[in-house]
């Protein structure tokens, strides 16, 4: 991991792991029995966890679809 980040910037699990830990929550979520009722929500740790307003703001969101297909030189309608 190449980011720089004082203890105080973070709290919780430190930003950067293995891949092999950064899989781990990808692999329960496609393995585990019974989240299927949870299809859709965040997931971090293994754990079902919340995002935060600025993560769930539609205008934000828009934005970002909006500058990244600009970026990339696609146009959707």
């Amino acid at each position: 991991c190449t980011q720089v980040l004082s203890a105080q910037s973070w709290s919780g699990t430190p930003p950067c792991s293995t891949a092999r830990e950064g899989a781990q929550t990808s692999l329960h979520c496609a393995l585990a029995e019974g989240l299927e009722p949870l299809s859709g929500k965040y997931f971090s740790d293994c754990k079902r966890t919340w995002v935060s307003p600025r993560a769930r703001n539609n205008k934000t969101a828009e934005r970002l679809w909006n500058v990244s297909c600009e970026l990339l030189g696609i146009r959707w309608q």
